[in-house]
């Protein structure tokens, strides 16, 4: 896809910075996940979800 062209190159980047990327973590049951059980974070970020747009991404109305 041309509008994640560069994400691999991103991800590796931000690992090169010491970052730990974890894909596919049910915030529902964060706390079972092996690899999250003893680990402490200066941030979280979640992405939104994929969704069916009805108007283009830079549209405001959007994300309300």
């Amino acid at each position: 896809m041309l509008k994640y062209s560069k994400s691999a190159t991103n991800l590796t980047e931000l690992e090169d910075l010491g970052c730990t990327i974890i894909h596919e973590v049910d915030v529902h049951n964060m706390r079972k996940h092996p690899l999250l059980k003893q680990k402490l974070f200066d941030r979280i970020v979640f992405n939104f979800p994929a969704t069916a747009l009805k108007w283009s991404e830079s549209n405001v109305r959007q994300i309300e």
